[in-house]
């Protein structure tokens, strides 16, 4: 316990030891709060607190990975895969998948991104025939999302006659009934977009004490990271959680709260004191990252902030160069300036590339930068997010594979139009659906928008799902609904039902390491290429071996399941161009 706790100043010792009781942590920028939030969580845990009751708020999974990676150095991996720790919407849809049935929707409900809400929300406009100029679905989108992340519900929005007026008063009379039918259709299709995640955690918490109270006991210790970012959603479901023992730690800086325009509200760090009166607060002042010019560069922006916290940040580190503000007259000025000053500090001073970094606040900044370092030949790589020059391409670099040869074809089995289906020839994605087609509904809508939408043009492409023989009308009645849902052609959807036997024996030929359940089901979906070969990844960052992809997964299904199948498409259309041109 003294090697790491060693390690902190002062001020930064102080709130990791505090172990009753709320607190707030003012961490100016480059303090430490991430060591403080780490250690704190490793310190409970010495103390006797089980990791089981310590739930770890963060902002993306990139700061949970890392923070549960530093704990388990401490504490042991055993004792850190303990811990709740997540984003905002990771935590919480794990608790709405365990109580789903108490908001009327199933365990394996979908998970809309912003193109699937996108997507409903086009489609909706263009059902009521409004003008696309004035019912733009991003803003609509937007606005719905801002209601939402407000705990507006549709009900609320229509008897709220202020809100009703402002989207009149833009225009948009039938915004309300826009609202209401994409509330309506995420609902009948069992899915919850991202701003569902904090609202209906929020219904959940309010309509079920006894939900409350178990999730209050259960999470004894509470910490958020990044409390300026937070939204009023956000903040309700913290204080609920938190309100039965109150031993809440809260990091932050009000200085660098710059998400309101996506519902961030800083009142809630800059409150947080009168919301827990006998919290105590604590601040890390010293920057161990920038130099003396940077943080007094930053101190005097910041002085001008009309609603601040108290504090002064400071560095021990060198003066360091000027800080230099450039006014460009347009992108590509802007792009020019940035490599004419990376050539000029690379041959003056024979730095290497990886010596520079470039920031740019939204993506589609990084093209105008991109064309300026590519003309001078200067390389670079784009991180958190793709190159401009890669994102509509097929990245042929993944460790595609072939993993398990010949498996079982399915020519014999019975099909609902009674002509045979079969694998070979075909690029197939397989699933195994067994005995209950009432559960996969959320599985058939994620993969339906995120693959089949995106690759059914493709002459040899297929979805085939095994379920148990005797299921044909609820087949009918699923493809019926996903039909509604979306709108797509569902040729390629086609089913094959058959024994337990057989779905089983079928199943044992791709040789993974998963397991049907006892209703003969998977959650896993398959890649089959045209040669029955199963195909995967046998060096995954994740899990070493890839033999399927989980389709109650959004994130892996629009990721890695997406890629790989681009993959494959193209692997075959090469190989057909060199059949021809030979």
């Amino acid at each position: 316990m003294e090697d790491y706790l060693s390690q902190l100043n002062d001020s930064q010792k102080l709130p990791t030891i505090h172990k009753n009781g709320p607190i707030m942590v003012i961490a100016g920028a480059g303090s430490g709060k991430t060591r403080v939030l780490t250690y704190r969580i490793a310190y409970l845990m010495e103390m006797g607190v089980d990791p089981f009751s310590i739930l770890s708020l963060t902002f993306t999974n990139k700061a949970a990975r890392e923070m549960k990676s530093r704990i388990s150095q401490i504490v042991g991996e055993s004792e850190s895969k303990s811990l709740w720790m997540g984003t905002f919407h990771s935590i919480f849809a794990r608790i709405l998948r365990s109580e789903s049935e108490l908001l009327g929707y199933s365990s394996n409900f979908t998970i809309y991104d912003n193109q699937d809400s996108d997507r409903l929300i086009a489609t909706i406009i263009k059902e009521l025939k409004l003008d696309k100029d004035l019912y733009k679905y991003k803003n609509i989108r937007n606005r719905i999302s801002s209601l939402k992340n407000n705990l507006v519900t549709v009900k609320a929005y229509l008897s709220n006659q202020e809100l009703v007026q402002q989207d009149n008063e833009s225009r948009k009379p039938m915004f309300g009934k826009v609202y209401e039918i994409y509330v309506n259709r995420c609902f009948k299709a069992s899915a919850m977009d991202f701003d569902d995640l904090l609202l209906k955690t929020n219904e959940l918490l309010n309509k079920s004490p006894e939900t409350l109270l178990k999730y209050q006991d259960k999470f004894k210790y509470i910490l958020v990271d990044e409390y300026q970012d937070t939204n009023y959603s956000q903040y309700l479901i913290v204080k609920s959680l938190a309100d039965r023992y109150e031993n809440l730690c809260v990091v932050g800086d009000d200085s660098q709260s710059i998400y309101s325009f996506r519902g961030a509200n800083i009142d809630n760090i800059l409150n947080f004191r009168k919301h827990y009166p006998g919290s105590k607060s604590y601040k890390l002042e010293q920057n161990y990252r920038s130099t003396k010019n940077i943080v007094e560069a930053a101190n005097s922006l910041i002085n001008h902030n009309i609603l601040k916290l108290d504090k002064t940040i400071w560095t021990n580190n060198d003066i360091g160069d000027k800080v230099i503000l450039n006014k460009s007259l347009s992108d590509a000025d802007e792009g020019g300036f940035i490599s004419s000053n990376i050539f000029e500090m690379k041959s003056n001073f024979y730095l290497k590339n990886s010596s520079f970094a470039v920031l740019y606040r939204t993506n589609a900044q990084s093209r105008s930068i991109e064309d300026a370092l590519r003309k001078i030949n200067i390389e670079y790589q784009v991180f958190g997010g793709l190159s401009f020059y890669q994102r509509k391409e097929v990245k042929d670099i993944l460790a595609y594979l072939r993993l398990i040869e010949n498996i079982n074809d399915i020519k014999n089995l019975k099909t609902l139009s009674g002509d045979p289906i079969q694998l070979e020839d075909k690029i197939s994605i397989l699933g195994f659906w067994g005995e209950d087609l009432s559960q996969k509904k959320g599985d058939a809508l994620n993969l339906n928008q995120k693959i089949y939408k995106r690759f059914y043009q493709f002459n040899d492409f297929q979805f085939v799902m095994v379920v148990e023989d005797g299921q044909q009308a609820q087949v009918n009645f699923l493809k019926q609904e996903l039909q509604e849902g979306v709108g797509t052609d569902l040729v390629k959807w086609r089913f094959v039902f058959c024994s337990p036997n057989e779905i089983q024996e079928l199943f044992d030929s791709l040789r993974t390491n998963l397991n049907l359940s006892t209703g003969k089901s998977s959650p896993y979906v398959f890649i089959i290429d045209k040669e029955i070969n199963l195909r995967g990844r046998d060096d995954d960052e994740d899990v070493g071996t890839l033999y399927g992809f989980n389709s109650q997964s959004v994130a892996e299904i629009n990721n890695k399941m997406v890629d790989d199948v681009k993959v494959i498409l193209a692997e075959y259309r090469r190989a057909w161009k060199k059949y021809n041109q030979d």
